[in-house]
Parts: structure tokens; C-alpha cells; sequence
């Protein structure tokens, strides 16, 4: 289904660099064409826009701030506020993500991890 996985939605794949809200996101393939490395900061009080992530991948959180992740219609799917749970220099594993956003709602601490995603699964 296209809104579970992203399927379809080819422009708006996190990895093609549609970015704005200020954010700092960096792309760079891999010699293979089959890997990519992605690096990604969002500065607090920044969103990035509406995206998707095709494949799955493995995220390498550097730093982490309060986020609100919300699908394509603007509903809620994530709040890390209140948590108490921040988590750095951690390696989690994550499948394909359908439309979603992601706004940076924490003090002024930027966040910032590293996604490494084999494309086509």
C-alpha cells in the first residue's frame, strides 16, 4: 500500500534532497549503486517536510532532541516530549516509513544521526 511504504511516492523520498525548513541533509551513493549514506541535522524549531523512506536502513543517532513525527495529512504518529528518553551514539534498524514529517521540538539542541539503506530493500 503506498501510504505503509512510500511506494509511489518517488519525489518525496527522503533520499532525493527535497529539503527546506532548515535542514541539513547530505546524500552520498555508494560505488555499488545498490548503498547510500545519508546525514541529516535538524536544528530546533525546524521541520523537515513531508517525505518518505523507500527502503530500510540502519540509523546511527548522533544526538537526539524532542521530535514530532506526523504522516502526510498532518496526524500525530510520534511525540518523544515528556519521554526522559533521549538517546545518542545508538544503532536501531528501521523499516520502509510511509509520508511523514519531522519537527525538531526540543530546547536548542540540534538533531542529528547518519541512515545507511540498501535500495530496492
Amino acid at each position: 500500500m503506498e501510504g505503509e511504504t512510500g511506494e509511489g511516492y518517488v519525489e518525496l523520498d527522503g533520499r532525493v534532497g527535497r529539503v527546506e525548513g532548515g535542514a541539513q541533509i547530505s546524500f552520498w551513493p555508494l560505488e555499488n549503486g545498490q548503498m547510500h549514506v545519508v546525514e541529516t541535522r535538524i536544528p530546533a524549531g525546524h521541520i523537515v517536510p513531508v517525505h518518505t523512506h523507500r527502503w530500510p536502513g540502519v540509523h546511527y543517532i548522533l544526538s537526539s532532541s524532542d521530535f514530532v513525527r506526523r504522516d502526510g495529512e498532518g496526524r500525530v504518529l510520534l511525540d518523544t516530549r515528556g519521554r526522559g528518553n533521549a538517546v545518542e551514539h545508538c544503532v536501531a534498524w528501521t523499516g520502509p516509513l510511509g509520508l511523514h514529517s519531522v519537527e525538531n521540538v526540543g530546547g536548542a539542541r540540534a538533531a542529528s544521526r547518519n541512515e545507511s539503506g540498501m535500495e530496492g530493500g
